[in-house]
């Protein structure tokens, strides 16, 4: 989840218009229309495609699906929702959702699911109230994850902009760099970004620098036990002194932190391009962190350190089957994720902490919708918790039945 404020020109081209100017290859954002599906409730709220191209010589990747009418589906999910969005006014002190604050609410849904099911297992909600408010978090958060794609996309094309505007100049090293960043925000679809780097650079005729490296040197260097042992002392604490926490969702915050205290170095300084690593100013005696993208952006970290096994769920001809697959290959010491709705973008990051029950030499098997999965112990925040994924608390075993379109992860 990680949306960047702005405002920006939108400039397009024709695809036939490309190389009009003269015989150099242009980096160009192309229109396209092609629909998206998502899941039936987000169809009611609003028709969803792709919009937009990434067009880099004969290359074309897609940007990510977006609501045809933003504003239109936004009113919709606020009748959809209304009850629930109340509730959550009302918890953090948040005004009515609009296009000036939905972010500050979809930052805080982490949180309040956390919430609801305490208040749910304390016997606080009926369990018409708690299935009313679960649906609602589901809905919300698969809209939010589309709607947010507008804003990532304006920056990708501003971007691109960027490099064509240097291209025209000869600039070939600004104009990589601004392509590079461009490459770094595309939706973590079926493409190696370290090949279409190098194809980059060799059209923009440059050469590609250190600075590009989109996989992260020193992964090889995680310690399992020490990033276990980290994991289980902050999962249901934040370590303020030392990392701060992410107002606007934790969780890849601490799966960068279980990283770099398994042993994994911090990559190049804060406010380099590419780096992932954060940094601690003081203010008045008070520790202010800032954090650099790839160490707090769900997505941007998986692309970082890269996948090692992906399940979608539309692939198989069941909703359980990915989920079953992707818990019998999961480890002690796995870094997990998962993108709610197939739009390319990893919404969510967490880390295995343990897959043996105390006491017990074998992985616990458990029963699933007439199959069995393996248990396991997933560490966490945004909302905060070390928990096997067969206890009340844990939700990882519901995401497919939820968000039938869920992608799962083990991130490398």
């Amino acid at each position: 989840m990680f949306v960047i404020f702005f405002s920006v020109s939108v400039v397009c081209v024709n695809a036939e218009s490309i190389n009009e100017d003269n015989n150099e290859v242009k980096v160009s954002v192309l229109k396209e229309e092609k629909a998206f599906k998502s899941d039936s409730v987000l169809e009611e709220i609003g028709e969803m495609h792709y919009s937009y191209v990434l067009a880099i010589d004969n290359k074309e990747i897609a940007l990510y699906p977006t609501f045809k009418n933003s504003r239109t589906a936004l009113m919709k999910i606020k009748e959809h929702c209304n009850a629930s969005l109340r509730k959550i006014y009302e918890a953090y002190n948040l005004k009515e959702l609009s296009f000036d604050n939905w972010y500050d609410i979809y930052s805080v849904l982490g949180d309040f699911e956390g919430v609801i099911n305490d208040e749910y297992q304390e016997n606080k909600l009926s369990d018409e109230e708690y299935k009313i408010l679960s649906r609602d978090i589901v809905n919300l958060n698969m809209f939010f994850d589309i709607y947010e794609n507008e804003f990532q996309n304006e920056n990708i094309i501003s971007l691109s902009n960027r490099c064509n505007s240097n291209l025209k100049e000869n600039y070939s090293v600004k104009a990589y760099h601004y392509l590079s960043l461009a490459i770094d925000e595309l939706p973590e679809i079926e493409f190696d970004s370290n090949e279409l780097l190098n194809y980059s650079s060799k059209i923009l005729k440059t050469t590609q620098s250190e600075s590009t490296t989109q996989s992260c040197p020193g992964n090889e260097k995680f310690s399992v036990t020490k990033g276990v042992a980290y994991a289980d002392k902050y999962a249901t604490k934040t370590n303020y002194v030392d990392f701060g926490r992410c107002d606007a969702g934790d969780c890849t915050n601490f799966t960068s932190q279980i990283k770099y205290r398994g042993g994994v170095p911090k990559y190049k300084k804060y406010g380099e391009k590419g780096a992932w690593s954060y940094q601690m100013d003081y203010s008045v005696n008070k520790p202010i962190f800032k954090y650099s993208v790839r160490w707090c952006r769900a997505s941007s970290f998986v692309k970082f350190f890269e996948r090692k096994y992906t399940y979608k769920t539309s692939s198989y001809g069941n909703k359980r089957t990915a989920f079953i697959k992707f818990s019998n290959a999961v480890k002690k010491g796995s870094f997990i994720a998962f993108d709610k709705t197939n739009d390319g973008d990893f919404d969510h990051n967490a880390f295995v902490s343990h897959v043996h029950h105390k006491g017990e030499d074998k992985r616990r098997p458990i029963e699933y919708h007439g199959k069995t999965y393996l248990d396991f112990k997933v560490a966490q925040h945004s909302n905060d918790y070390n928990a096997w994924v067969s206890a009340g608390k844990n939700s990882w075993e519901k995401l497919p039945y939820e968000y039938p379109k869920v992608v799962f992860a083990i991130v490398k």
